[in-house]
């Protein structure tokens, strides 16, 4: 395309509030770089490509263009992330409070509560305690699972467990030990007495590997974490 030739914004493809506009299409002065721009007056409005004129007004008026941030500099000629620039900006911050200090940044949740809170859900899609409860749930198959495992997966054991283990300190009543992972022993068993099942005086706080011996399931070698 020959240098200098005139068109409209409209023969250009420029959106409609520039469509009446007249274009040229000029090299930049710096760098040569050919492309249309704005022709008013017979006047070139910008003899500098956009980069070009970046970098000149970020050389010529630096405290309106800080570093040549937003420029179009590459962060090479901005010297951003070079040791001498993490040196300033570490100098510059020395001593200084963090701007999000004292500010409350509650978590996504808490937004999405505040959000929602107030609001109803439909009777069709709110959710519904039970509602895919034992023969309701597509997956049913009858009342398969074992009665131990359905005790044991209720609410109430799980505070029974927590009683147990406050009781004793959370400390192993075999070998002393705290901070591991401890089980609830019932010393009663749990299968032929179902009335003692959720009595504290009927539980005792053992370690995994003290109850595992206790019942007989000890790894061989013995206790690797024994005293």
């Amino acid at each position: 395309m020959p240098s200098g030739e005139v068109k409209t914004g409209l023969e250009l493809g420029k959106p409609h509030s520039r469509r009446y506009h007249k274009y040229i299409y000029h090299a930049c002065i710096d760098c040569g770089l050919e492309r249309w721009t704005t022709f008013d007056g017979g006047i070139v409005q910008s003899p500098r490509c956009k980069a070009c004129e970046n970098r000149f007004k970020a050389k010529h008026n630096p405290h309106l263009y800080k570093l040549g941030i937003g420029s179009g500099l590459s962060p090479q000629e901005r010297n951003v992330g070079t040791p001498e620039w993490c040196e300033k900006q570490r100098i510059a911050h020395l001593g200084k409070p963090s701007p999000c200090k004292g500010q409350k940044r509650p978590g996504l949740g808490e937004k999405l509560s505040k959000l929602s809170k107030g609001q109803h859900r439909s009777p069709r899609t709110e959710f519904k305690k039970g509602q895919n409860a034992k023969e309701k749930h597509p997956m049913w198959k009858g009342g398969i699972t074992p009665e131990n495992r359905l005790e044991r997966a209720k609410p109430s054991y799980a505070e029974w467990r927590l009683m147990v283990f406050g009781r004793d300190n959370f400390t192993c009543q075999d070998c002393g030990r705290k901070g591991i992972y401890l089980h609830a022993h019932h010393i009663m068993e749990f299968a032929k007495h179902t009335k003692l099942r959720l009595d504290v005086e009927n539980g005792i706080t053992l370690c995994k590997d003290c109850h595992m011996k206790l019942h007989g399931l000890a790894k061989k070698g013995g206790d690797a974490n024994a005293k």
